[in-house]
Formats: structure tokens, C-alpha cells, sequence
């Protein structure tokens, strides 16, 4: 995916996922299926991006569009008690994701 002028990449396989920007190891990847905005359905993606010291590190959650296929980042600056200190920052995403491989259950 890129979103702005980060490229993002999702590898998964048989123990899970991980979420790589650019190459760049995040960490905590969660997906879940949630009801967004007008989307009922929508499929969500959390994963943190900690700065080099700690601390101060941005939630990043991708927003899969159930109904038009779109991909949003919501970019959320949190200090080390993961309160805002910022407003979080939308951007549109492209790219093609096939979201259902995640939910193998369903």
C-alpha cells in the first residue's frame, strides 16, 4: 500500500503477520472487523511505529472500506501514557489488499 509517500507491505504466512514500512519493522499488528463511519463492515488494521528512544510513537490504523475497496490511514501521535498529542491525521491510500485472508474463520 502506499499512503502519501510511505509504502507500506503486510507479509503473512502459517504464525501470523507482520507490517513493514518501507523497511522498517512496526510492531503490535491487529486486524479486526468493526462497523466505521458508514461501513458496517469495514476491516481495521492497528499497528504502532516507536521513535529510535521510546516514548513518543504513533498509532497507525489502516481502514479497510468493506464497500468501495478504499484503504485510509488514521496517523495518531501518542506520548509513552498513549495519550493524543496531536489530532490524528487522515490519508488516502492505494493499493489492493485482500482483507478476507486475515479472517479465516469466517
Amino acid at each position: 500500500m502506499v499512503c502519501g509517500k510511505e509504502n507500506y507491505t503486510i507479509y503473512w504466512g502459517a504464525t501470523g503477520y507482520v507490517v513493514t514500512r518501507g523497511d522498517e519493522l512496526l510492531t503490535s499488528p491487529h486486524f479486526m472487523k468493526k462497523t466505521y463511519g458508514d461501513d458496517p463492515d469495514a476491516t481495521l488494521l492497528t499497528v504502532e511505529h516507536w521513535g529510535r528512544n521510546g516514548g513518543m510513537h504513533y498509532l497507525k490504523t489502516f481502514i479497510f472500506n468493506s464497500s468501495s475497496k478504499g484503504i485510509t490511514l488514521l496517523n495518531q501521535y501518542l506520548d509513552a501514557d498513549n495519550s493524543p498529542r496531536a489530532e490524528p491525521v487522515l490519508t488516502k491510500c492505494t493499493g489492493s489488499v485482500n482483507v478476507d485472508v486475515f479472517f479465516p474463520e469466517d
